[in-house]
């Protein structure tokens, strides 16, 4: 003899229930985002097209002050260079170096970095064959701007 049950029946609805839509709620279209070396929480726009957010950093002129998206699809760049070989990293610590100050510092891991590891830096950027990703590009050019700004003479008045 089978008891009756005291649940009601399982509706058609979706698992969840309240959890599920406060999850969607709260998670769903918050983001967050590394910027200057601090976390922020972004609320992003619901009717803006998933591609659109999404989509990859644009690289600035050099000119212009280097930003977080910049200098992490610059390390990406350089993971991807050092991954390629497993000898490339014992064989390159300048720029093992270089890509985890750009992991743990974003932006001002070149400006922070002293002269004299910039310069080895530049070396070993100088003596790769395959240098042809743009953000690498724009990661020897970054460098290359810091090394003369730090070996400048300081102009005295």
């Amino acid at each position: 003899m089978s008891r009756p049950s005291s649940r009601p029946p399982r509706s058609s609805k979706p698992r969840g229930g309240l959890v599920g839509f406060v999850r969607k709620l709260l998670f769903g279209h918050l983001r967050l985002v590394r910027t200057d070396g601090r976390w922020r929480l972004l609320l992003q726009d619901r009717d803006a097209p998933a591609a659109a957010q999404d989509a990859p950093p644009t690289l600035a002129p050099v000119s212009a002050p280097p930003t977080d998206a910049e200098a992490a699809a610059q390390r990406l760049a350089l993971k991807a260079l050092l991954d390629a070989n497993p000898d490339t990293r014992h064989a390159l610590p300048h720029l093992r170096y270089l890509e985890s100050a750009l992991a743990r510092q974003g932006a001002r891991a070149i400006p922070e970095t002293p002269a004299h590891v910039l310069k080895k830096i530049l070396l070993q950027l100088d003596g790769l064959n395959d240098i042809s990703h743009p953000a690498l590009l724009q990661l020897q050019e970054r460098v290359s701007i810091a090394l003369e700004r730090e070996t400048e003479p300081a102009e005295t008045p």
